[in-house]
């Protein structure tokens, strides 16, 4: 028969009395001397207790470390966690909280479901303990590997974003959900704006506007901001260049502002050369102002075109000479073709024709001569002048015209002589032809 004894005594808390019930095989804390439950050995029955004087079991606390400087600990040791306020057990290998999800890093090895979680809406979240809002949602940084993998898609490329028929592509944004970053539907890429409508956009966060116009461009349209209304003020637009060892060589578009002022007729746009990012070199700079006028060397054009030094034409200039003496005993004006040049023009330019040339006569007469088109379609808007010798004695002059080219092509000039009476000579001639503008 089973030996039980009765064990009671007083603990002081309030009007309560506590009491222990003892058997052989267990113990049972209650109020009512009731026998513990035959399945535990330590049975704490607090449903006696008055409402207002219930009472709990108090687990031993400790700080994390004095939990983990615990010698051998015993399977199912149970401790509070005074320093991460949580029940921790130890499993008979490592210490283990109870009711707080251990938080892991998930991997995806290509094969392997990962399931620790519990899905709710279809959505992963990676590096964030929220409920993720997208499909995919990344807290941190990501690095894609594609050197060892291979799959369908051509090229093997390491990353591909394909977008729905008529949505974006790709954005990325700020913590102001500002678009830093986007590729629409059609392909356009836009920087800082959320409608590019060029193949490049780029524009500024706080108007979130790019330029415009009808003459803006398909392909790259960029708003930089503002350029300020003090005069000498520049933006740099853009720049292209390269560097070597020797050299840092820059082309820059930059725009300036000429006067004081906000408006278009207080700025030029101009394109500068450097280099070893120094100031433009040698004048190197060509300014366009709101007017339409041209500066070279200059930003402050008052002309089409104005240029701040020497200019000179290979392609628009041509020359022809003479050091032999040739003679004539004509009274009309025949040509002399040993003298002749011929220059390559378009339609309405103005060219201006030189002949420069010494001539002597055999007696009393006078030797004359001038400039003919001889060939190619032009009209005279300044007749040749006549270079004129009298006597034996050799006398120089120029012969100079103007001409108007009427159709695209060359024109040959040649330069023409008479005499009133004997003979005439001619030496040490030449003739040029320079295109000086265009009607």
């Amino acid at each position: 028969m089973t030996h039980r004894k009765l064990l009671r005594w007083s603990v002081a808390m309030g009007a309560t009395m506590i009491g222990i019930v003892a058997n052989a095989q267990n113990i049972g804390i209650n109020v009512n001397g009731a026998a513990p439950n035959v399945s535990a050995l330590l049975d704490i029955d607090a449903s006696a207790l008055p409402v207002n004087g219930k009472l709990g079991l108090l687990i031993p606390r400790m700080a994390t470390a004095e939990r983990t400087a615990i010698a051998t600990p015993a399977t199912g040791l149970l401790v509070y966690d005074t320093s991460l306020n949580a029940f921790w057990y130890f499993n008979g290998t490592v210490w283990t909280p109870i009711g707080v999800q251990v938080e892991v890093d998930p991997t995806w090895d290509g094969a392997a479901d990962f399931t620790g979680a519990t899905w709710r809406s279809g959505n992963v979240g990676i590096g964030t303990t929220a409920a993720p809002n997208s499909k995919l949602q990344v807290v941190g940084r990501v690095f894609i590997d594609n050197s060892a993998n291979v799959h369908a898609l051509a090229g093997n490329p390491a990353l591909t974003a394909d977008g729905a028929l008529g949505e974006d592509i790709l954005r990325i944004r700020d913590v102001g959900a500002n678009n830093r970053l986007l590729v629409n539907s059609a392909g356009h890429v836009g920087i800082s704006t959320s409608t590019p409508t060029a193949r490049l956009s780029i524009a500024t966060i706080g108007s979130q506007l790019e330029l415009g116009g009808t003459a803006a461009s398909l392909v790259f349209r960029s708003n930089f901001g503002g350029l300020g209304t003090t005069a000498s003020t520049t933006a740099k637009l853009a720049s292209i260049g390269f560097t070597s060892l020797a050299e840092n060589i820059s082309l820059g578009f930059t725009a300036l502002r000429t006067a004081n002022g906000n408006n278009s007729s207080t700025t030029a746009i101009g394109l500068l050369y450097d280099v070893d990012a120094t100031s433009p070199v040698n004048g190197a700079e060509i300014w366009l102002t709101h007017a339409g006028n041209v500066g070279i060397g200059t930003n402050a054009p008052t002309a089409k075109l104005d240029v701040n030094g020497k200019i000179r034409g290979t392609a628009i200039y041509s020359s022809g000479s003479s050091s032999m003496t040739s003679t004539t005993v004509s009274t009309a004006l025949v040509n002399n073709n040993d003298i002749a040049t011929t220059i390559n023009v378009q339609n309405n330019d103005i060219i201006k024709v030189d002949c420069a040339c010494n001539l002597s006569n055999s007696l009393t007469g006078t030797t004359l001569m001038n400039v003919n088109n001889t060939a190619g379609l032009g009209i005279w808007i300044q007749m040749p002048n006549f270079i004129m010798s009298s006597g034996p004695g050799w006398s120089g002059g120029h012969s100079t015209g103007i001409i108007r080219a009427t159709a695209d092509g060359a024109i040959t000039f040649t330069a023409r002589w008479r005499v009133t009476s004997a003979t005439g000579s001619a030496q040490n001639c030449n003739i040029t032809a320079v295109v000086i503008g265009k009607q």
